[in-house]
């Protein structure tokens, strides 16, 4: 048996923030050329911060996301 570090409020704890929670994750690859060229983009970006998603580059995390 290993012992896991978990919360009842939080979830099971992890060293990245992010990631705390139920362990599970879903991810979504999409390619929005008419958002970038209406610059409509940054409003679709902050909305999905709004609600709680985050969105990451081509490449992950830490990479350009236009």
């Amino acid at each position: 048996e290993l012992p896991y570090a978990y919360h009842p409020e939080f979830g099971f704890l992890t060293s990245c923030p992010t990631n705390v929670g139920s362990g599970l994750r879903a991810s979504v690859f999409m390619h929005l050329p008419g958002l970038v060229l209406t610059k409509e983009i940054a409003k679709v970006l902050q909305g999905l911060g709004q609600v709680g998603l985050t969105f990451r580059g081509l490449y992950g995390e830490g990479s350009e996301v236009v």
